[in-house]
């Protein structure tokens, strides 16, 4: 596999090395606020030329502010893909956290 940039979309593959495509059926685990993990599912609207891929989201996402006070809910959320070095790929999934205080946390979109 090997990313090709078509037009205004670019090629981004999720955990199982399926490719993720616009109208994609996807379950999504991503991080929420601070150290929390959210899981939803929800249909892929777009991957854009920066390897990100937008959901529209079965449940409405809260927004936090600072304080950590929920400001807003949107229907969908925006999850950014990483460059996979020994594959040569844009995939979208990873850890996120520190080992050492909290722990990593695996974040993935999974086409369903």
């Amino acid at each position: 596999m090997r990313q090709v940039t078509r037009g205004h979309e670019s090629q981004v593959f999720d955990r199982n090395g399926v490719e993720i495509r616009p109208g994609h059926r996807v379950r999504v685990k991503w991080p929420y606020y601070f150290i929390n993990i959210r899981v939803d599912e929800g249909v892929v609207r777009r991957v854009d030329e920066h390897h990100g891929v937008t959901i529209d989201t079965d449940n409405p996402v809260p927004h936090f502010n600072r304080e950590g006070f929920v400001v807003h809910d949107e229907p969908w959320t925006y999850f950014p893909a990483e460059y996979d070095y020994q594959r040569r790929v844009w995939v979208a999934y990873g850890l996120v956290g520190d080992p050492h205080e909290h722990g990593q946390q695996e974040i993935w979109i999974e086409v369903i």
